[in-house]
Formats: C-alpha cells, sequence, structure tokens
C-alpha cells in the first residue's frame, strides 16, 4: 500500500508485467492481486500480461495490454495513442500465435498439424468450464513444483 501511495502522491503510472500469472501461488485471482490494489487505491494502471508459458504456447506471442484509466475521457485519449502505436503491427501481424489464439481456427488455417492441435487444445480449454478449473488446478501444482525446487535450490 505504501508503493501504492507514493506513486499516487508523485502522480507517477504504474506498469505491472504479470508474465506468468498462475504460477507464482498457483491462483490466478492472488497473483493478481497487486495491479487490484493499485486501481482500488484510484490509480491509473498499465498491465502487461503474457499468456505463452502458463498455456503451455512455448515459443509464440500471445498475451495482452490492459489500461484502466479514471475515466471514459482517459480511456479514448490512451486508447487512439494505443492503436498509433498498434497499428503499424496490425498492418504486417505475425500470424502463428494469433491463429492459435482466435475464436474460431478452421479446418483449412494455415497452421501446422502440432500447431493446430495445439490451437484446439487451448480453444477447448478456455471454453469449458470444467476443463479450466481443471488447467488452473494443473498450474496451481505447477506453481507448487516451482517453489519447492526453488527451495531445494537455496
Amino acid at each position: 500500500m505504501e508503493l501504492a501511495a507514493l506513486c499516487k502522491r508523485k502522480g507517477h503510472l504504474p506498469f505491472f508485467d504479470v508474465a506468468y500469472q498462475g504460477f507464482a501461488t498457483g491462483d490466478l485471482d492472488q497473483d493478481a492481486f497487486a495491479p487490484r490494489l493499485f486501481v482500488d487505491q484510484g490509480l491509473e494502471v498499465v498491465v502487461s500480461q503474457s499468456y505463452s508459458k502458463n498455456l503451455g504456447l512455448y515459443g509464440e506471442r500471445v498475451g495482452a495490454t490492459n489500461v484502466v484509466c479514471s475515466s471514459p475521457e482517459a480511456a479514448k485519449r490512451v486508447l487512439s495513442q494505443l492503436k498509433r502505436i498498434a497499428r503499424p503491427m496490425w498492418s504486417n501481424p505475425p500470424l502463428h500465435g494469433a491463429r492459435i489464439a482466435a475464436e474460431e481456427i478452421s479446418a483449412e488455417a494455415t497452421l501446422s498439424p502440432a500447431s493446430y492441435s495445439h490451437a484446439h487444445s487451448l480453444l477447448t480449454v478456455v471454453n469449458d468450464s470444467s476443463l479450466f478449473e481443471e488447467w488452473k488446478g494443473e498450474m496451481a501444482g505447477m506453481a507448487g513444483r516451482i517453489a519447492r525446487v526453488r527451495g531445494e535450490l537455496q
């Protein structure tokens, strides 16, 4: 809370890099504590998230940048600037990761058989609540394993 208060007092815009959400504690919500705390304290924040590793999409670039603004007017200004940054990337995007993360992947998609299989697995998991819960459990197990191994190395 002290850091949030300091950022608020100095007018800083906090940036959170949430690259492995779910791997720190095994819980997606618990790992989102810090950005949510800052938002609850009334701060605007920028949060970048990567889903490449915690969704098993190694070598892919799948993620998001989220900006929490204090007003609809601020959100409009931020969106305008983000579009200016993103437009060149959208004009010539990398196709592979985008196809994997797409809502619908057709049988004619130009993915390798392995990537096509990964894409369907990903969509199956995130669109089925029981499989999503199972995946979160597996992620919690992986987080526990990571913590245990780190402890053993110390």
